[in-house]
């Protein structure tokens, strides 16, 4: 993970939703856990998006559907469901794309850095250190 600007993030991630669905989908055991797509480094592709965004107010009523938290990877599918119904004229074109691919990043860790840490989050808040002046 390499910054890209004080406020986001350029990480290599899978950029593949249908395969973080059916990693989810196969494995009951895994769900509360971010994906590593170690064993795929070679289909990584760099994605870089801000650390937070904003949801727009369609989003923030799906994920209200959940009534609570919820995985990166289920309000993903829940994206997809809506861009597919009657209910938006929005096609599944890139109006939904900065949001599509932070949750395909949020969804995943760092792989741990060529194995040399505990893989984290491509989007973790880490604590800053306020000096007093």
């Amino acid at each position: 993970m390499s910054p890209i600007n004080r406020r986001g993030t350029k990480c290599k991630v899978l950029d593949d939703p249908k395969a973080l669905q059916e990693w989810y989908a196969n494995d009951s055991s895994q769900y509360g856990k971010l994906r590593d797509f170690q064993q795929g480094d070679e289909a990584k592709v760099d994605v870089s998006v801000p650390r937070m965004i904003a949801l727009p107010l369609r989003a923030a009523q799906l994920y209200r559907k959940f009534g609570g938290a919820v995985m990166p990877h289920e309000l993903l599918a829940e994206i997809k469901i809506h861009l597919a119904s009657t209910e938006t004229d929005l096609d599944n074109g890139d109006e939904w794309g900065l949001v599509k691919r932070w949750l395909m990043v949020a969804a995943q860790t760092d792989g741990g850095q060529e194995g040399t840490a505990k893989p984290k989050s491509h989007i973790a808040f880490t604590k800053r250190h306020h000096h007093k002046r």
